[in-house]
């Protein structure tokens, strides 16, 4: 590095050193840059472009290097031989003229990094012998290393030069490419003269007289410079006429691309007007088209098929006038359904025209029937004015829609014959079932022998099993036909769970099974939902639980999950049993499939228990599924959504009402008293409403006289509802004399006002008042408080109540009445016909009757069929009452009339008068009599529209063939008609 130091600045004249290496620098980048333009030049242009660019880059680095050799010191007198000047300098043009070609037609990176290194040769070639051509005044010394570092870093340098014409953009390559040539030829030149000393100076040599070095070298750089300019403005002259021509080109190539695509597009277009035209009159759709100025564009030959008379008259472009005036001429389109225009078309050509074309501004679509066929209409407007209107012939479409339409009504038919099919069979099943199982159990009851109460047993065990059966084919039958009805009424799902396991439990133990439960206690107590169907549900998959199940348990585990109203209940039932292989677990639900389905199976059933299970948890919106190992027992699982019952008040609109009530107050004999008539006539149709028998009384004189007379005929009042201002007797005084007297102090007193004070409450309590309302009075509230006065029973079902949220507007307008369900009614009879001339007024004559006749028998049973007549004597000789049996229900009706029975049994398929007829005319003379007498309805029929159709009738209960006598003798022990220990209930 020492050596090279001395060299540029002790050895060199810096100034001539500078010049040159600005000759060196100007005359690399001209020349690369003169390189990036051979690219837009073909044939002898490509090769005078490369002749220029060589001649330019040789001779800047002769110059560069001749400069240079003059600016060196150590001797002036020094001379040069011309043959190896001249040497050089050709040398370096013909190494740049050969490396340029190279890089002119290289296509790969290979090949101008060889043109690089050509370029690099030619330069060391080029100093070497130029140095062999100097002739200093002494002997020159060589260090063979730098030698050989100045050739390397020359030719490195060179071919990386070339390299770097494709890193950059055009201009940018071509002076970073010069600019590394340049360091290229500087480097080598340098680091040559550092490895050359002159030795044996000989001083005594005289220099011959000539140009001075300095002169030399400005002649030499200002010739160079010269090319170089040369070489720069021309090129720089075609880079801006290439670019203008590069401009010109791209614009007419654009033109011409342009005029091209112009003549490809109509081309295409006039292809895809052909196209289109070819479609639109082949479619089998009439079709005609006006553009917005009302001008005809197109119509096809299925619409002029659709206006014969108009296919000689249409032609693009006509008028949409002319259009119209073609049909007027033709004497059609007469009919447009507005009478008005029609008219026109006789007295007004202009006027019909006119109107007619006011039709095609509008969008329209309708179906119309010519002479022919029938034809769709469809017009459309669009936003920019045109109209595009559509013939259809759909004569075959009007002929498919009625043969659909007969089809339908043919299905209908056959639905409602199968239904009624399913209605007879049940019917006709049911009845001789009846007999066979009613007289089954009678003959169970008396005493047998071993063999005799065996074979009984044996009937018992077979008929419950039919029943299953015929059972499970008519609910099937019914889910498969879409005429399940799901019911909405709150129920307990807890008690629905425990009664299944109730009943299931006998079969249970006798297997020695244990049968868990788990509720969690986070669910709400009570949902709204059909509590039959999930009971079925239950039963079904519970009940097979314990068939498939020889020992360990069968769990039962519900839980679930609250969302806003619904609580999505999740009930998994899983038992020890034989479980479900994986092949049959696919098609568990299917149809009469069953678990064990070989000829020597050991569990009986029709397998359509779970198939009915399926369905039904799907019409409640559910889902069930099974898990199951072979030998190791089974799990199903049961997702219902059901709303809970505190949210019934919301959801009433979707909740079917019911006619239960809280509590069962039906019976009662209750007085009214209040001076306002409008109260007292509200109040006796609510208490109506609820069957109980009501007296309105309108002042504290007639409830003092008819308390009298009630204790005079020794009658029972259950409740006095008291208004607390009444004329002359208020209230507050009949109750202090109520609740004095021995004998009405017992009587609940319910005091009503209009004033709500905070202190009213504990003054009527603190004078014996049993309740309080203030007006308006709430159904709800009146209900509930007269259950908590008088001890009235609960009902077993939870009532709907949002229907008794309205309020029986005391003072005001009352809200319709909530239906209940119709009880037995308690008599209260008044013997006295001359109580009602004492009051005056205000008795209810409908309600409050003087003389009805007393029961003189206790249960009238309507049945036509000859063995249920001998089973129901069977069963009612054994429980001490008084009962007669008649075959038809006109005959019921006549024997009501002569004995006014406490209960009626009434069979609702009979001859000559059904039990629903009969019923209805014992109701009506039931508003006559004042009486209320039981009627239970018994039916084959097991759909729940029979059952409906037998509650609209005015039946109490509704029981289904075949009948169990001990669910019979059952509901008369809850109904009061016999008592407990089965002997007969006294009359009040």
């Amino acid at each position: 590095m020492r050596r090279i130091y001395e060299t540029l600045l002790m050895e060199h004249n810096v100034a001539l050193v500078l010049f040159a290496v600005v000759i060196c620098i100007l005359a690399s980048i001209t020349a690369n840059l003169l390189l990036e333009r051979l690219g837009c030049r073909n044939g002898l242009r490509k090769y005078a472009w490369i002749a220029g660019s060589s001649l330019i880059a040789g001779g800047g680095v002769w110059s560069t290097h001749f400069i240079s050799m003059l600016a060196y010191n150590p001797s002036d007198d020094h001379g040069f031989n011309v043959l190896y000047t001249a040497l050089s300098l050709l040398i370096v043009l013909l190494f740049s003229a050969s490396s340029f070609t190279l890089f002119a037609y290289s296509k790969s990176r290979i090949l101008r990094i060889v043109a690089g290194g050509v370029l690099g040769i030619g330069i060391a070639m080029m100093h070497y012998s130029g140095m062999k051509g100097w002739m200093p005044n002494g002997t020159m010394v060589w260090d063979k290393q730098l030698v050989t570092i100045s050739i390397i870093v020359g030719i490195s340098l060179s071919m990386l030069s070339m390299e770097a014409h494709r890193w950059l953009p055009t201009v940018k390559a071509g002076i970073l490419a010069g600019s590394i040539l340049a360091i290229a030829i500087c480097s080598l030149h340098f680091l040559g003269m550092s490895a050359m000393t002159v030795t044996h100076m000989d001083n005594s040599m005289v220099s011959a007289p000539g140009i001075s070095r300095t002169v030399l070298a400005i002649i030499i750089g200002g010739v160079t410079l010269a090319i170089i300019q040369l070489g720069f403005t021309v090129g720089f002259f075609d880079f801006h006429m290439n670019e203008r021509a590069q401009q010109l080109r791209s614009k007419l190539e654009h033109e011409l691309e342009l005029k091209h695509l112009q003549k490809v597009s109509k081309l295409k277009l006039v292809n895809t007007t052909g196209f289109y035209k070819r479609v639109l009159e082949n479619i089998p759709v009439g079709i005609v088209i006006f553009d917005e100025e009302h001008k005809l564009v197109f119509s096809n030959k299925v619409y002029q098929d659709f206006a014969p008379f108009m296919a000689s008259k249409i032609r693009g472009g006509m008028s949409l006038y002319e259009f119209v005036e073609g049909f007027y001429d033709a004497h059609t389109g007469v009919t447009t359904e507005d009478p008005d225009i029609d008219a026109l078309h006789i007295s007004d050509k202009e006027a019909w025209i006119q109107q007619r074309m006011l039709l095609y501004q509008t969008s329209k679509e309708f179906d119309h029937k010519d002479d022919k066929r029938w034809v769709r209409v469809i017009d459309r407007r669009l936003e920019d004015g045109t109209f595009i209107g559509l013939r259809i012939d759909i004569t075959e479409v009007k002929a498919h829609e009625a043969e659909l339409l007969e089809a339908q009504k043919e299905a209908e038919v056959s639905t409602v014959a199968k239904s009624e099919f399913l209605a007879t069979m049940s019917h006709e099943i049911r009845t001789p079932m009846n007999g066979i199982l009613g007289m089954a159990q009678l003959l169970n009851q008396c005493k047998l022998g071993e063999e005799e109460k065996k074979f009984v047993d044996v009937i018992l065990k077979s008929g419950d099993a039919l029943m299953e059966i015929i059972n499970d084919i008519l609910d099937f039958s019914k889910i498969e036909a879409g005429h399940i009805e799901l019911n909405s009424e709150p129920f307990s799902l807890r008690e629905t769970i425990e009664d299944v396991i109730t009943l299931l439990s006998p079969k249970a133990e006798a297997k020695g099974l244990d049968l868990r439960l788990s509720i969690d206690h986070n669910l709400p107590t009570f949902f709204v939902g059909d509590m039959g169907r999930v009971r079925q549900i239950l039963v079904n998959i519970i009940g097979n639980a314990v068939k498939f199940t020889n020992k360990g348990h069968i769990f039962t585990r519900v839980t679930g999950t609250v969302k806003g109203k619904i609580v999505n209940l999740n009930i998994a039932i899983e038992d020890t049993g034989i479980g479900i292989s994986e092949d049959l677990l696919d098609n568990i639900f299917r149809k009469f499939t069953q678990v064990d389905q070989s000829s020597t199976r050991h569990y009986e059933g029709t397998g359509l228990g779970l198939s009915i299970v399926e369905k039904t948890v799907v019409l409640m919106d559910g889902d069930v599924s099974v898990e199951s190992e072979l030998g190791k027992g089974s799990t199903f699982t049961i997702n219902i959504p059901l709303p809970s019952h505190q949210h019934l008040t919301r959801t009433k609109k979707t909740i079917k009402k019911t006619k239960d009530l809280p509590f069962d107050i039906s019976g009662m004999n209750v007085i009214v008293v209040d001076g306002n008539g409008r109260n007292l006539e509200i109040l006796r149709k609510q208490f109506q409403t609820w069957n109980c028998r009501c007296i309105t009384l309108s002042s504290g004189e007639k409830l003092l006289r008819m308390l009298g007379e009630i204790y005079r005929h020794d009658h029972k009042i259950d409740l006095i509802l008291l208004n607390g201002q009444l004329p002359k007797i208020n209230g507050e005084e009949l109750l202090v004399s109520l609740k004095s007297s021995k004998m009405f102090k017992h009587i609940p007193v319910i005091m009503l006002t209009a004033l709500d004070e905070s202190n009213q409450a504990a003054r009527h309590k603190s004078l014996g008042a049993d309740g309080y309302l203030v007006k308006p009075i709430s159904v709800t509230s009146l209900r509930t408080l007269i259950s908590e006065v008088t001890s009235a029973i609960p009902n077993t079902e939870i009532p709907n109540t949002g229907d008794m949220e309205n309020c029986c507007g005391l003072d005001g307008s009352a809200d319709k009445p909530v239906p209940v369900e119709e009880k037995p009614v308690k008599t209260l009879e008044v013997e006295d016909e001359s109580i009602s001339d004492k009051l005056g007024e205000h008795t209810d004559s409908e309600l409050l009757v003087l003389n009805p006749k007393k029961p003189t028998l206790d249960i009238l049973v309507a049945e036509d069929n000859d063995i249920n007549q001998l089973y129901m004597k069977c069963i009612l000789e054994k429980l001490d009452i008084t009962f007669k049996i008649v075959k038809d229900g006109q005959l019921a009706v006549d024997e009501y009339k002569n004995s006014v029975p406490r209960a009626i049994l009434m069979d609702v398929s009979m001859p000559i008068k059904n039990g629903c007829e009969a019923t209805r005319e014992i109701r009506k003379l039931e508003t006559i009599s004042g009486t209320k007498t039981l009627i239970i309805g018994i039916s084959a029929h097991a759909y729940k529209k029979d059952k409906d159709q037998c509650c609209e009738a005015g039946m109490d209960e509704y029981l289904t063939k075949p009948l169990c006598s001990e669910t019979l003798v059952k509901l008369l022990k809850q109904r009061n008609i016999i008592q407990k220990d089965g002997r007969k209930q006294k009359i009040a």
